[in-house]
């Protein structure tokens, strides 16, 4: 709605207006109504400016949607609560109470049951490549950090299974139709900005280092790095992708890997975990993963095209 827009996020209603005050009222209130009307919980979330009011609603948040109501939403639930969390971080001012608020809604992705945990990332990305060309360059910073949380926490997710990526597998599809999305393929994403997918892209390997540099992680091992890499495989691949988006994978991603695995990730500079995530074995197998893409026929025929 119009309300919504960015550049009017409080909607034009002042918070004395508000008819029910978060401020004013315990969590137990609050549960019940995401319980009772998951839009209404978006948008008195979205006018909050208040980080008591924000904790108190990501508690909420939380406990419905691990409880039984949250795991039957529907996609469209919980569009609109990721309405609201937009909005939520809009508001939020100062650059600790930013980076706490999206640390909480990063975490949500690795801490839900699985099926609604997938619905929540669907939502975030939606949300994302709809919203971004809305964000002023005063707030851009800090939904560079929410993005960047999420990513985070989805290979979390896949450490947890011990890079088994096949238990990941639908989590990973959705970060890989952000990046992928084409006018050619009917995507209506497409038609909005390529800065999301090319943040994605400079967050990407860094994160994964950090999942490596767990204590007693799981080591990561060659195939679940291309796995992982296979949403800009295959966008380098396509001849239906942004080249902006393809020129800042190939950057970030592809030639960054490279580079640790000169060195063996144990630079000056290196993000943490890198000697784990690019070892020599590691960087061969995505070389040879590379090579693959790029000697097949299909690739030949759309370069020739």
């Amino acid at each position: 709605p119009a309300a919504f827009a960015p550049g009017n996020p409080g909607g034009g209603v002042s918070a004395r207006r508000s008819t029910y005050d978060l401020d004013r009222e315990g969590s137990r209130q609050l549960l019940a109504m995401v319980n009772d009307a998951v839009p209404g919980f978006a948008r008195k979330l979205a006018h909050s400016s208040s980080r008591r009011t924000r904790d108190k609603g990501m508690d909420a948040l939380a406990a419905w949607l691990a409880g039984a109501q949250g795991q039957a939403a529907g996609d469209g639930d919980l569009r609109r609560v990721w309405k609201g969390l937009f909005y939520m971080m809009w508001h939020a001012d100062r650059d600790k109470a930013q980076r706490a608020l999206a640390d909480r809604m990063g975490a949500l992705v690795s801490d839900l049951p699985a099926a609604v945990g997938l619905r929540y990332v669907k939502a975030f990305f939606v949300t994302m490549r709809r919203e971004w060309h809305g964000i002023d360059k005063l707030r851009l910073d800090k939904y560079y950090y929410l993005v960047r949380c999420v990513v985070r926490h989805l290979f979390v997710l896949a450490r947890e299974a011990r890079w088994d990526i096949a238990q990941v597998d639908a989590h990973l599809n959705v970060l890989h139709r952000c990046v992928n999305a084409s006018r050619v393929n009917g995507d209506a994403a497409a038609t909005l900005s390529a800065g999301l997918p090319m943040h994605v892209a400079d967050v990407y390997l860094a994160e994964i280092c950090a999942a490596c540099e767990v204590p007693r992680a799981p080591e990561l091992p060659p195939d679940g790095m291309v796995a992982l890499l296979e949403p800009w495989l295959d966008a380098a691949s396509s001849d239906t992708s942004d080249t902006r988006v393809v020129g800042r994978a190939s950057e970030a991603v592809f030639c960054g890997l490279l580079n640790l695995g000169r060195e063996g990730g144990k630079y000056e500079g290196a993000p943490e975990g890198a000697a784990h995530a690019a070892r020599r074995e590691v960087v061969l197998a995505v070389k040879r993963a590379i090579f693959r893409r790029a000697s097949s026929e299909d690739t030949g025929a759309k370069a020739a095209e």
